[in-house]
Protein backbone atom coordinates (compact mmCIF):
# COMPACT_ATOMS: atom_id res chain seq x y z
CA UNK A 1 0.00 0.00 0.00
CA UNK A 2 1.21 3.46 -0.70
CA UNK A 3 2.35 5.71 1.77
CA UNK A 4 1.68 9.81 1.98
CA UNK A 5 5.34 10.08 2.87
CA UNK A 6 5.42 11.44 -1.11
CA UNK A 7 3.28 13.49 -0.36
CA UNK A 8 5.09 15.30 1.90
CA UNK A 9 8.75 14.89 0.35
CA UNK A 10 6.93 16.44 -3.02
CA UNK A 11 5.80 19.69 -1.41
CA UNK A 12 9.62 19.93 0.28
CA UNK A 13 10.90 19.88 -3.13
CA UNK A 14 8.21 21.89 -4.43
CA UNK A 15 9.26 24.67 -2.23
CA UNK A 16 13.03 24.39 -3.47
CA UNK A 17 12.09 24.28 -6.54
CA UNK A 18 9.91 27.62 -6.46
CA UNK A 19 12.93 29.08 -4.81
CA UNK A 20 15.06 28.68 -7.72
CA UNK A 21 12.80 31.36 -9.57
CA UNK A 22 10.87 28.84 -12.14
CA UNK A 23 7.22 27.95 -11.86
CA UNK A 24 8.10 23.89 -12.22
CA UNK A 25 6.70 20.75 -12.95
CA UNK A 26 5.26 19.16 -9.85
CA UNK A 27 7.57 16.35 -8.76
CA UNK A 28 6.08 13.96 -6.78
CA UNK A 29 6.97 10.25 -5.65
CA UNK A 30 4.75 7.61 -4.40
CA UNK A 31 6.62 5.26 -1.63
CA UNK A 32 5.95 1.70 -1.29
CA UNK A 33 7.58 -0.41 1.23
CA UNK A 34 7.58 -4.44 -0.26
CA UNK A 35 7.78 -7.87 1.75
CA UNK A 36 11.43 -7.94 3.64
CA UNK A 37 13.58 -10.05 1.91
CA UNK A 38 15.83 -10.08 4.37
CA UNK A 39 16.37 -13.21 6.80
CA UNK A 40 17.82 -11.93 9.85
CA UNK A 41 18.50 -7.88 11.23
CA UNK A 42 21.88 -7.94 11.31
CA UNK A 43 22.54 -8.27 7.55
CA UNK A 44 23.71 -5.98 4.71
CA UNK A 45 22.30 -5.17 1.82
CA UNK A 46 24.26 -5.75 -1.14
CA UNK A 47 23.01 -5.04 -4.55
CA UNK A 48 19.54 -4.23 -6.40
CA UNK A 49 18.36 -4.46 -9.72
CA UNK A 50 15.64 -3.75 -12.31
CA UNK A 51 15.31 -6.53 -14.95
CA UNK A 52 12.68 -8.65 -16.64
CA UNK A 53 13.27 -11.89 -14.78
CA UNK A 54 10.16 -14.27 -15.61
CA UNK A 55 10.31 -12.80 -19.30
CA UNK A 56 6.51 -11.65 -19.24
CA UNK A 57 7.95 -7.99 -20.41
CA UNK A 58 7.46 -6.25 -17.24
CA UNK A 59 10.13 -5.12 -14.68
CA UNK A 60 10.97 -6.76 -11.93
CA UNK A 61 13.12 -5.90 -9.09
CA UNK A 62 15.64 -7.92 -7.47
CA UNK A 63 17.76 -7.67 -4.12
CA UNK A 64 20.57 -9.32 -2.47
CA UNK A 65 22.16 -9.25 0.73
CA UNK A 66 25.12 -10.58 3.52
CA UNK A 67 23.88 -12.08 6.46
CA UNK A 68 26.47 -14.74 7.12
CA UNK A 69 24.80 -17.14 7.12
CA UNK A 70 24.84 -19.77 3.74
CA UNK A 71 21.78 -21.75 4.96
CA UNK A 72 19.43 -18.59 4.64
CA UNK A 73 18.25 -17.39 1.00
CA UNK A 74 20.14 -13.91 0.22
CA UNK A 75 18.11 -12.83 -2.52
CA UNK A 76 14.79 -11.81 -3.57
CA UNK A 77 13.43 -10.94 -7.00
CA UNK A 78 9.48 -8.98 -6.84
CA UNK A 79 7.41 -10.08 -9.53
CA UNK A 80 5.78 -7.05 -11.38
CA UNK A 81 2.88 -5.80 -10.87
CA UNK A 82 1.63 -7.79 -7.46
CA UNK A 83 5.35 -7.84 -6.19
CA UNK A 84 5.16 -11.37 -4.92
CA UNK A 85 8.45 -12.36 -3.73
CA UNK A 86 10.51 -15.17 -5.23
CA UNK A 87 13.94 -16.41 -4.09
CA UNK A 88 16.98 -18.07 -6.10
CA UNK A 89 19.57 -19.59 -4.01
CA UNK A 90 20.82 -20.06 -0.26
CA UNK A 91 24.43 -18.27 0.40
CA UNK A 92 25.40 -14.96 0.58
CA UNK A 93 25.64 -12.91 -1.93
CA UNK A 94 27.36 -9.15 -3.53
CA UNK A 95 28.17 -7.38 -6.47
CA UNK A 96 25.28 -8.91 -8.43
CA UNK A 97 23.89 -7.64 -11.77
CA UNK A 98 21.20 -9.14 -14.65
CA UNK A 99 22.25 -9.87 -18.45
CA UNK A 100 21.32 -12.67 -20.73
CA UNK A 101 24.34 -14.13 -20.87
CA UNK A 102 23.63 -17.57 -22.49
CA UNK A 103 21.42 -15.76 -24.86
CA UNK A 104 18.43 -17.75 -24.36
CA UNK A 105 16.00 -15.37 -23.86
CA UNK A 106 15.96 -14.70 -20.28
CA UNK A 107 18.17 -12.77 -17.81
CA UNK A 108 20.28 -14.78 -16.18
CA UNK A 109 22.21 -13.37 -12.40
CA UNK A 110 26.64 -12.95 -12.51
CA UNK A 111 27.61 -12.46 -8.82
CA UNK A 112 29.94 -12.33 -6.59
CA UNK A 113 29.62 -15.11 -3.22
CA UNK A 114 30.40 -14.35 0.30
CA UNK A 115 32.32 -10.62 1.12
CA UNK A 116 36.10 -12.37 0.59
CA UNK A 117 35.04 -15.39 -0.56
CA UNK A 118 36.40 -15.00 -3.56
CA UNK A 119 34.28 -16.86 -5.25
CA UNK A 120 32.55 -15.82 -8.43
CA UNK A 121 29.29 -17.91 -10.15
CA UNK A 122 26.62 -17.11 -12.39
CA UNK A 123 22.87 -18.40 -11.71
CA UNK A 124 20.95 -19.41 -14.97
CA UNK A 125 17.33 -18.70 -15.47
CA UNK A 126 15.47 -22.04 -16.93
CA UNK A 127 12.63 -19.91 -18.15
CA UNK A 128 11.23 -21.03 -14.21
CA UNK A 129 12.39 -18.10 -12.88
CA UNK A 130 9.70 -18.80 -9.93
CA UNK A 131 11.42 -21.96 -8.32
CA UNK A 132 14.61 -21.64 -5.93
CA UNK A 133 17.48 -22.95 -6.42
CA UNK A 134 18.96 -21.90 -9.28
CA UNK A 135 21.66 -23.71 -11.31
CA UNK A 136 24.97 -22.56 -10.16
CA UNK A 137 28.03 -22.34 -12.62
CA UNK A 138 31.32 -21.54 -11.69
CA UNK A 139 33.48 -18.57 -13.47
CA UNK A 140 36.38 -17.76 -11.13
CA UNK A 141 37.59 -18.93 -7.82
CA UNK A 142 40.42 -17.55 -5.72
CA UNK A 143 40.32 -14.47 -7.47
CA UNK A 144 37.76 -12.08 -7.32
CA UNK A 145 36.39 -10.62 -3.99
CA UNK A 146 33.64 -8.40 -6.09
CA UNK A 147 31.74 -5.91 -5.64
CA UNK A 148 30.10 -4.28 -8.68
CA UNK A 149 29.20 -6.20 -12.12
CA UNK A 150 29.29 -4.56 -15.30
CA UNK A 151 28.58 -5.68 -18.95
CA UNK A 152 30.08 -4.06 -22.03
CA UNK A 153 31.49 -5.20 -25.05
CA UNK A 154 35.11 -4.36 -24.41
CA UNK A 155 36.19 -6.90 -27.41
CA UNK A 156 34.04 -5.53 -29.89
CA UNK A 157 32.35 -9.22 -30.89
CA UNK A 158 29.16 -8.41 -30.61
CA UNK A 159 28.93 -10.18 -27.33
CA UNK A 160 28.84 -8.34 -23.94
CA UNK A 161 31.44 -9.04 -21.64
CA UNK A 162 31.52 -8.98 -17.80
CA UNK A 163 33.77 -6.11 -16.21
CA UNK A 164 33.48 -6.39 -12.14
CA UNK A 165 35.40 -3.95 -9.86
CA UNK A 166 36.69 -5.54 -6.51
CA UNK A 167 36.72 -4.45 -3.31
CA UNK A 168 38.97 -1.17 -3.24
CA UNK A 169 42.17 -2.68 -5.43
CA UNK A 170 41.11 -4.31 -8.31
CA UNK A 171 39.45 -4.06 -11.85
CA UNK A 172 38.98 -7.38 -14.02
CA UNK A 173 37.69 -8.42 -17.85
CA UNK A 174 36.47 -11.45 -18.66
CA UNK A 175 35.01 -12.15 -22.11
CA UNK A 176 31.99 -14.11 -22.71
CA UNK A 177 31.60 -16.98 -25.20
CA UNK A 178 28.53 -18.02 -27.12
CA UNK A 179 28.08 -21.18 -24.88
CA UNK A 180 29.25 -19.70 -21.17
CA UNK A 181 28.09 -23.16 -19.59
CA UNK A 182 30.62 -24.93 -21.41
CA UNK A 183 33.12 -21.93 -21.05
CA UNK A 184 36.39 -21.78 -19.51
CA UNK A 185 36.82 -18.50 -18.46
CA UNK A 186 39.78 -16.34 -18.61
CA UNK A 187 40.40 -13.77 -16.37
CA UNK A 188 42.00 -10.47 -17.40
CA UNK A 189 43.52 -7.78 -14.93
CA UNK A 190 42.73 -4.89 -16.20
CA UNK A 191 44.05 -2.58 -13.72
CA UNK A 192 45.34 -2.23 -9.73
CA UNK A 193 45.75 0.55 -6.90
CA UNK A 194 47.63 0.19 -3.80
CA UNK A 195 44.85 3.09 -2.32
CA UNK A 196 41.48 2.20 -1.73
CA UNK A 197 39.58 2.53 -5.04
CA UNK A 198 35.71 2.23 -5.45
CA UNK A 199 32.91 3.02 -7.39
CA UNK A 200 32.76 2.01 -11.38
CA UNK A 201 30.78 2.29 -14.83
CA UNK A 202 31.53 1.35 -18.34
CA UNK A 203 31.76 3.85 -21.66
CA UNK A 204 32.91 5.09 -24.67
CA UNK A 205 35.05 7.83 -22.52
CA UNK A 206 36.94 9.11 -25.09
CA UNK A 207 34.76 8.72 -27.94
CA UNK A 208 37.18 6.32 -30.42
CA UNK A 209 34.50 3.82 -30.38
CA UNK A 210 35.84 1.10 -27.63
CA UNK A 211 34.29 0.72 -24.52
CA UNK A 212 36.73 2.17 -21.74
CA UNK A 213 36.20 1.79 -17.65
CA UNK A 214 35.32 4.44 -14.88
CA UNK A 215 37.09 3.65 -11.66
CA UNK A 216 36.92 6.02 -9.03
CA UNK A 217 38.07 9.20 -9.66
CA UNK A 218 40.04 8.03 -12.65
CA UNK A 219 39.08 6.11 -16.20
CA UNK A 220 41.13 3.32 -17.72
CA UNK A 221 41.64 3.46 -21.35
CA UNK A 222 40.86 0.68 -23.76
CA UNK A 223 43.89 0.01 -25.85
CA UNK A 224 41.52 -1.43 -28.80
CA UNK A 225 42.49 -4.46 -27.60
CA UNK A 226 41.17 -5.42 -24.86
CA UNK A 227 43.05 -8.23 -24.35
CA UNK A 228 46.28 -6.01 -23.84
CA UNK A 229 46.67 -5.60 -19.96
CA UNK A 230 46.77 -3.28 -18.07
CA UNK A 231 45.13 -0.67 -19.56
CA UNK A 232 46.39 2.96 -18.74
CA UNK A 233 45.03 5.04 -15.41
CA UNK A 234 43.64 8.57 -16.34
CA UNK A 235 42.65 10.72 -13.71
CA UNK A 236 39.85 12.94 -14.04
CA UNK A 237 40.04 15.40 -11.21
CA UNK A 238 43.33 14.53 -8.29
CA UNK A 239 41.18 16.55 -6.12
CA UNK A 240 38.55 13.96 -5.83
CA UNK A 241 38.43 11.24 -3.35
CA UNK A 242 39.98 7.82 -4.57
CA UNK A 243 36.17 6.27 -4.00
CA UNK A 244 33.76 7.96 -6.61
CA UNK A 245 30.27 6.64 -8.22
CA UNK A 246 30.00 7.38 -11.44
CA UNK A 247 28.30 7.42 -15.31
CA UNK A 248 28.85 8.39 -18.42
CA UNK A 249 26.85 10.15 -21.03
CA UNK A 250 26.90 12.97 -23.47
CA UNK A 251 24.92 15.45 -20.68
CA UNK A 252 25.65 18.84 -22.65
CA UNK A 253 25.04 17.07 -26.32
CA UNK A 254 28.17 18.06 -27.91
CA UNK A 255 28.78 14.73 -29.43
CA UNK A 256 31.86 14.21 -26.40
CA UNK A 257 31.03 12.09 -23.53
CA UNK A 258 30.87 13.61 -20.05
CA UNK A 259 31.62 12.09 -16.46
CA UNK A 260 29.35 12.31 -13.80
CA UNK A 261 31.17 12.06 -10.29
CA UNK A 262 28.84 11.21 -6.54
CA UNK A 263 30.90 11.18 -3.32
CA UNK A 264 31.06 7.50 -2.46
CA UNK A 265 32.61 7.38 0.55
CA UNK A 266 33.34 11.47 1.38
CA UNK A 267 31.95 14.46 1.29
CA UNK A 268 33.10 15.75 -2.17
CA UNK A 269 29.34 16.25 -3.38
CA UNK A 270 27.99 15.59 -7.10
CA UNK A 271 30.06 17.15 -9.62
CA UNK A 272 29.70 16.18 -14.00
CA UNK A 273 32.82 16.84 -16.05
CA UNK A 274 33.29 18.01 -20.12
CA UNK A 275 36.33 17.69 -21.94
CA UNK A 276 37.84 20.90 -23.88
CA UNK A 277 39.60 20.46 -27.51
CA UNK A 278 42.49 18.79 -25.44
CA UNK A 279 40.87 15.65 -24.26
CA UNK A 280 43.23 15.05 -20.72
CA UNK A 281 41.89 18.41 -19.72
CA UNK A 282 38.21 18.15 -17.65
CA UNK A 283 36.40 20.85 -16.43
CA UNK A 284 34.34 20.47 -13.27
CA UNK A 285 30.62 21.45 -12.93
CA UNK A 286 29.58 21.73 -9.61
CA UNK A 287 25.82 20.33 -9.29
CA UNK A 288 26.04 19.52 -5.30
CA UNK A 289 28.71 20.81 -2.87
CA UNK A 290 29.42 18.80 0.38
CA UNK A 291 26.00 19.31 1.66
CA UNK A 292 25.34 15.56 -0.19
CA UNK A 293 28.01 12.46 1.55
CA UNK A 294 28.20 8.71 1.06
CA UNK A 295 26.66 8.89 -2.24
CA UNK A 296 26.34 5.23 -3.23
CA UNK A 297 24.05 5.78 -5.51
CA UNK A 298 24.38 7.65 -8.70
CA UNK A 299 22.39 7.24 -11.96
CA UNK A 300 21.24 8.75 -14.95
CA UNK A 301 17.60 9.16 -16.77
CA UNK A 302 15.02 11.35 -17.81
CA UNK A 303 12.66 11.73 -14.90
CA UNK A 304 10.58 14.22 -16.82
CA UNK A 305 10.78 13.28 -19.80
CA UNK A 306 11.90 15.98 -21.22
CA UNK A 307 15.05 15.33 -23.44
CA UNK A 308 17.52 15.79 -21.52
CA UNK A 309 19.27 13.67 -18.51
CA UNK A 310 18.47 14.30 -15.08
CA UNK A 311 20.78 13.12 -12.11
CA UNK A 312 19.97 10.71 -9.63
CA UNK A 313 21.77 9.89 -6.39
CA UNK A 314 21.57 8.84 -3.04
CA UNK A 315 22.94 8.96 0.47
CA UNK A 316 24.10 5.79 2.19
CA UNK A 317 22.38 6.29 5.48
CA UNK A 318 24.75 3.83 7.95
CA UNK A 319 27.86 5.82 6.50
CA UNK A 320 29.67 6.54 9.94
CA UNK A 321 30.48 10.08 9.03
CA UNK A 322 26.88 11.55 8.20
CA UNK A 323 25.21 9.12 10.54
CA UNK A 324 24.44 11.69 12.92
CA UNK A 325 23.63 14.11 10.69
CA UNK A 326 20.21 13.59 8.96
CA UNK A 327 18.62 13.94 6.72
CA UNK A 328 20.17 11.39 4.41
CA UNK A 329 19.18 12.49 0.70
CA UNK A 330 17.17 11.04 -2.19
CA UNK A 331 17.21 13.20 -4.85
CA UNK A 332 16.77 14.38 -8.51
CA UNK A 333 18.69 17.23 -9.66
CA UNK A 334 16.66 18.06 -12.53
CA UNK A 335 18.91 19.49 -15.67
CA UNK A 336 17.23 22.66 -16.10
CA UNK A 337 19.83 24.38 -18.22
CA UNK A 338 23.08 22.22 -18.62
CA UNK A 339 25.09 25.27 -20.71
CA UNK A 340 24.27 27.78 -17.65
CA UNK A 341 24.73 24.51 -15.27
CA UNK A 342 21.48 24.93 -13.98
CA UNK A 343 19.80 22.12 -11.73
CA UNK A 344 16.72 21.52 -9.78
CA UNK A 345 17.12 19.59 -6.30
CA UNK A 346 13.78 17.45 -5.60
CA UNK A 347 14.16 15.58 -2.63
CA UNK A 348 12.35 12.14 -3.36
CA UNK A 349 13.32 10.78 0.61
CA UNK A 350 15.40 11.84 3.53
CA UNK A 351 15.94 8.38 5.08
CA UNK A 352 18.83 7.31 2.70
CA UNK A 353 19.76 4.12 0.09
CA UNK A 354 22.70 1.95 -0.51
CA UNK A 355 22.95 1.15 -4.73
CA UNK A 356 19.69 2.08 -5.25
CA UNK A 357 18.85 2.26 -9.19
CA UNK A 358 15.93 3.45 -11.43
CA UNK A 359 14.07 2.14 -14.03
CA UNK A 360 10.45 2.00 -15.20
CA UNK A 361 8.64 -0.58 -13.63
CA UNK A 362 5.05 0.78 -14.78
CA UNK A 363 5.35 1.11 -17.85
CA UNK A 364 4.37 4.91 -18.13
CA UNK A 365 7.77 5.79 -19.26
CA UNK A 366 8.63 7.42 -16.74
CA UNK A 367 11.54 6.44 -14.05
CA UNK A 368 11.09 4.68 -10.65
CA UNK A 369 13.41 4.31 -7.95
CA UNK A 370 14.23 1.41 -6.12
CA UNK A 371 16.41 0.98 -2.90
CA UNK A 372 17.30 -0.79 0.32
CA UNK A 373 19.44 0.39 3.60
CA UNK A 374 22.81 -1.05 3.97
CA UNK A 375 21.83 -2.49 7.43
CA UNK A 376 18.95 -1.81 10.75
CA UNK A 377 21.66 0.25 12.99
CA UNK A 378 19.61 3.11 12.54
CA UNK A 379 16.46 2.11 13.86
CA UNK A 380 14.56 4.64 11.86
CA UNK A 381 15.98 3.98 8.74
CA UNK A 382 15.33 0.33 8.53
CA UNK A 383 16.47 -2.31 5.80
CA UNK A 384 13.63 -2.82 4.11
CA UNK A 385 13.30 -2.95 0.32
CA UNK A 386 11.38 -0.11 -0.97
CA UNK A 387 10.18 1.92 -4.26
CA UNK A 388 9.37 5.52 -5.07
CA UNK A 389 6.86 5.26 -8.15
CA UNK A 390 7.14 8.46 -10.49
CA UNK A 391 4.27 10.74 -10.53
CA UNK A 392 5.12 13.31 -12.60
CA UNK A 393 3.56 12.38 -15.47
CA UNK A 394 -0.20 11.59 -12.98
CA UNK A 395 -2.22 14.38 -13.36
CA UNK A 396 -3.20 16.67 -10.20
CA UNK A 397 -6.92 15.07 -9.82
CA UNK A 398 -5.46 11.27 -10.36
CA UNK A 399 -3.08 12.32 -7.77
CA UNK A 400 -5.12 13.62 -5.22
CA UNK A 401 -7.60 10.46 -5.29
CA UNK A 402 -4.46 8.49 -4.62
CA UNK A 403 -3.60 10.03 -1.62
CA UNK A 404 -7.64 10.14 -0.35
CA UNK A 405 -8.21 6.45 -0.61
CA UNK A 406 -4.35 5.72 1.07
CA UNK A 407 -5.24 4.19 4.31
Amino acid sequence: MYSTKGFHLALLSLLLATACGNEPRTWTFQHQVLENFHPLPGGHSGESAIADINGDGAADIWFSADNGREDLYQMGWYANPTWTLHRIARGDMVGGNWIDLDNDGDADLVTGKAYRSMEYVWFENTGQAEQADWPEHPISTGRINADLTRFADLNRDGRDDIVVLTFRRDVFYLPVSSNPRQQEWTVYHLAHSENPRTGGSVGDVDNDNDIDVVWGRGWLENPGDAAKTPWKDHIIDPDWHHDAQSQVADLDRDGRSDIVLASEESDHGLAWYSRSGNETNWIKHVVADSGYEGVHSLQLADFDLDGDLDIFCAEMHQSGYIESRPPHKIAVFENVDIGRNLWREHIVAATGSHNARAGDLNGDGYPDIVGSNWNNRLPDYPMVPEVWFNQIGVSSSERRSSIANDP
